[in-house]
């Protein structure tokens, strides 16, 4: 019997943490341990959590880790073989781990994520694959999404990154590449991982026959500041750190002198002139590679 660590990050949302934990009651038989990282949290919110998962693992970090971080305290204190890393917004249907197993009888893969379907849309796709980024341009695509499931003829097979929301790795991976990077604090720490990953010689895949059901964006809403800061800083962060020297160039340029403007124009014409200075100083600090956390008042 393989064993499966779950671990999951909370961050001020008890509720959504505890319909998580409720949902893996189906898959009980299939998991070792399951992990909470309760990012600020307290010991109150620990019998919320005993109450929707008996068992259920609770590590308490005094502030805020960020995505990486909470997990990676997770991955010190993981004794499964497979790591399954899963956002608290998400509902874990029966069936997903050993579908989601059965592809490490391949030893040369590294991880793998799940589909993702939208909840509560009737079946419209997240996820399902990824692209590789563009070296000049610094954007991918995601295959299939907004599609309706039915309507998808996606095979399972490699995938550029893994998704953030639900990941299944290897511990001897993790062993050999390391932790999450935590430069990244929220958003691209995944793609980063999954490059380190990649880079260390194992396969990303994407498992087209199982699926978990995800919220999507309950903490940080589908557009804030906190959004256009840490995906405008850290797109500038992943590039610098896995694009080639003269790729990064034509990539600095192209931002600077398109995407800026572009954005900056774009924002002013839908009247977000809120997300103008997160923007602009994510795209300042992720010129100058400033890391970690970024206070917002």
């Amino acid at each position: 019997m393989k064993k499966v660590s779950i671990i999951t990050v909370n961050y001020k949302q008890v509720q959504t943490t505890c319909e998580f934990l409720s949902s893996l009651e189906m898959s009980r038989k299939d998991i070792f341990e399951v992990i909470v990282v309760d990012n600020e949290g307290t010991v109150d919110s620990f019998s919320s959590y005993e109450k929707a998962y008996p068992g259920v693992r609770v590590i308490c970090s005094k502030e805020n880790l960020g995505f990486a971080g909470g997990n990676n305290l997770g991955i010190r204190e993981a004794k499964g073989d497979f790591l399954f890393f899963l956002n608290n917004d998400t509902l874990l249907p029966e069936g997903t781990i050993q579908t989601l197993l059965k592809n490490f009888e391949n030893p040369e893969v590294g991880a793998v994520s799940p589909k993702i379907i939208f909840e509560g849309t009737g079946g419209m796709v997240q996820f399902a694959g990824f692209s590789k980024i563009h070296p000049f341009l610094g954007r991918n695509h995601s295959p299939g999404k907004f599609q309706m499931d039915l309507d998808l003829n996606i095979q399972t097979g490699e995938t550029a990154y893994l998704h953030g929301a639900a990941m299944m790795v290897k511990k001897e991976v993790i062993q050999r590449v390391g932790m999450m990077p935590e430069d990244y604090f929220l958003y691209f720490e995944e793609l980063a991982w999954s490059q380190n990953i990649k880079n260390a010689g194992f396969k990303l895949l994407v498992d087209t026959e199982a699926n978990i059901q995800h919220k999507e964006s309950i903490s940080i809403g589908k557009i804030s500041p906190v959004r256009s800061y840490y995906m405008t800083r850290n797109r500038l962060i992943f590039m610098k750190n896995y694009n080639k020297p003269l790729h990064h160039l034509a990539f600095m340029i192209y931002h600077s002198l398109l995407v800026v403007p572009k954005n900056i124009f774009s924002m002013i014409f839908e009247k977000e002139f809120r997300l103008i200075k997160p923007f602009l100083q994510g795209a300042l600090d992720g010129l100058f590679y400033k890391t970690g956390q970024k206070k917002f008042i």
